[in-house]
């Protein structure tokens, strides 16, 4: 079944509360309320596809134009779904695949976890990649060495970069360290050059803090 989608590019975000499914419009000139039916239908079969135990595990956002909102948004997305939930993988990849249907322009997401003295392979959305990166080798194995966010622009203008992803020009990498003791890094690539700013950067490190408190 096919419908026009031009009542839903005007929603910014839904809601549930209870069994009340809530639209927030951005004012259009004129409205059908046929479409405004057919997408509350579809939205609340989507929502009891999330139900597990009679709980909500994950809600469906439209994102607005608004960045800073959106990470917040994100943030609290990402607080629900890892609440209680202790499993380092589990939790990665339902990270993983939330960043990745959140950002734009983006063509991996994933994480590498450090083991034996090198970055492993985590969970990931993307194409097949690396398994392993030494320490200080590449964005990751630096962001390691240096322990701290790797903001690059241009990833061939970055020494000893390591192709995994030919489509990949810039990336960001943040470092998971928890009470001194190295976890991982975050790893998202983008295939346009310039794609991450300090914005990106400070939620993004929210976002890795977040997840190292259920790290135990």
């Amino acid at each position: 079944m096919s419908r026009n989608n031009s009542f839903f590019r005007r929603v910014s975000a839904i809601y549930f509360i209870d069994d009340v499914c809530i639209f927030q419009i951005n004012a259009p000139s004129t409205i059908d309320f046929k479409d405004i039916f057919y997408y509350i239908v579809i939205v609340l079969m989507r929502k009891d596809l999330f139900k597990f135990g009679g709980k909500i595990m994950f809600k469906p956002i439209v994102y607005n134009e608004y960045r800073e909102n959106n990470y917040v948004t994100v943030l609290q997305q990402l607080t629900s779904l890892i609440d209680g939930e202790t499993d380092l993988i589990a939790n990665l990849a339902n990270a993983a695949a939330l960043l990745n249907q959140f950002l734009t322009e983006v063509n991996w997401v994933g994480f590498y976890l450090w083991k034996d003295n090198e970055l492993v392979l985590g969970p990931f959305q993307g194409l097949p990649a690396c398994i392993r990166i030494p320490y200080g080798k590449g964005v990751c194995g630096t962001a390691i060495a240096e322990r701290k966010t790797q903001l690059v622009p241009n990833v061939h203008e970055f020494p000893g970069h390591i192709v995994c992803d030919a489509a990949s020009q810039s990336e960001i990498v943040i470092p998971m360290i928890k009470e001194d003791t190295i976890i991982g890094v975050l790893d998202i690539d983008s295939p346009i050059k310039d794609r991450f700013d300090t914005i990106d950067q400070r939620h993004l490190e929210k976002f890795v803090n977040i997840l190292l408190t259920q790290i135990v």
